[in-house]
């Protein structure tokens, strides 16, 4: 067992994984509490510049070469060790958590099960300090109901405000969510926990492409022109996917360093607010489109997409209409709905106080990066 401290990370191979053990690869962590206080065995001769460094233990299913030697480029290769399984294995977590100073949970923000493991403990951690989770979940925990139509008064949210356990049940990803909020506030085998709600993230990057662009682009192909869910007069935040992975590693920065305890009251937005989109609205305020000029009730992205796509001839008709249900799912299919066609405008007020700033969304905005982004999707 490596006498380093040790990361148990989840979706290294995914979108936002990689960019964020990318990112790992480049930082100089603190060490754990119990890895800094003075005390025996082999953690006491661990030099500093030891420290740094964090062994890495990457769950990845269907493990081949090619995956292997792709997540070496990324993480140093002695510091990093591949184990097997997949997210239904729970004794293989269970154990990888309990030997973890610091879990990183960004594979599947709905897999209840996992989640589960992950938070339960049967024995102390042995440290000065519980282990640390930090869990990248997505922002349409907050979303409404509003099925892309016009909604009076939008709820603009602040991660000042938000405590999970006063959300509404039937909430997205509560089945995530709730677990993680008792593991971070129980007395027995606590665990420092800190969820980020990512807005709706992309950019060209460690993963070629964000996983909603796909699925969109073929629903525009199939219909024969680009649409939205219902009218599309719903807002989201947005980020850039090397944002989401800074603000990973300063909530993880400050975690280690003590300058954050975890628990009820540390989860994060991790998304731009209407301001940028404002200024997609005037990007786009002379092309004829079906958007309502109040930015905070634009749904700005297939806009774009009709624009670009029937330039190169993928689709049949430009302009923007609602999909009918035959290319979509339907209405009552909310997970679908709410991420798309709900409203999400969110504030990273808690963020921000860390010192974190969208960096790269400032220098590359949706606008900017979109058609690069669909010309990789189509290769």
């Amino acid at each position: 067992m490596s006498s380093k401290p040790t990361i148990f990370f989840l979706g290294a191979t995914g979108y936002v994984g990689g960019e964020i053990l990318s990112l790992l690869n480049k930082s100089h962590l603190p060490p754990p509490a119990a890895r800094s206080s003075s005390g025996s065995g082999s953690d006491s001769t661990t030099t500093n510049t030891d420290l740094g460094r964090y062994h890495v233990i990457a769950l990845v299913r269907n493990v081949t070469p090619e995956r292997e030697a792709a997540l070496r480029r990324l993480y140093n290769s002695d510091d990093l060790e591949i184990l097997e399984g997949t997210l239904d294995d729970g004794d293989i977590i269970r154990s990888a958590a309990e030997r973890a100073d610091v879990v990183v949970s960004c594979a599947v923000s709905i897999h209840g099960e996992s989640t589960k493991w992950l938070t339960t403990r049967s024995k102390a951690s042995g440290g000065a300090s519980p282990p640390i989770l930090v869990h990248v979940s997505g922002i349409t925990i907050i979303a409404d109901d509003a099925n892309g139509e016009e909604v009076a008064d939008v709820k603009e949210w602040s991660d000042l405000d938000l405590d999970i356990t006063k959300l509404p049940p039937t909430s997205s990803h509560m089945n995530c969510e709730i677990p993680i909020a008792e593991a971070g506030t129980r007395s027995n085998y606590p665990i420092r926990t800190f969820v980020l709600y990512a807005g709706l993230y992309w950019a060209t990057g460690v993963q070629r492409t964000s996983a909603w662009l796909g699925p969109w682009i073929k629903h525009a192909k199939d219909a024969g022109f680009s649409g939205t869910y219902g009218p599309g007069a719903n807002a989201l935040s947005h980020i850039h996917v090397r944002d989401v992975a800074a603000g990973v590693l300063t909530v993880l920065t400050a975690a280690l360093k003590g300058e954050v305890k975890g628990g009820k009251g540390f989860n994060y937005f991790v998304a731009t607010s209407k301001t940028e989109q404002r200024e997609w609205a005037k990007v786009i305020g002379d092309v004829r489109l079906l958007c309502s000029n109040d930015s905070r009730r634009a749904h700005l992205e297939p806009y774009l997409l009709h624009q670009y796509l029937y330039s190169k001839r993928l689709i049949e008709e430009p302009g923007c209409r609602p999909w009918p249900e035959g290319i979509i799912r339907p209405k009552g299919t909310r997970a679908y709905w709410r991420v798309f066609g709900g409203n999400q405008i969110v504030h990273p007020d808690r963020l921000h106080a860390l010192g974190w700033e969208p960096k790269e969304t400032q220098k590359q905005g949706l606008l900017d990066i979109l058609p690069q982004a669909i010309d990789v999707a189509l290769q």
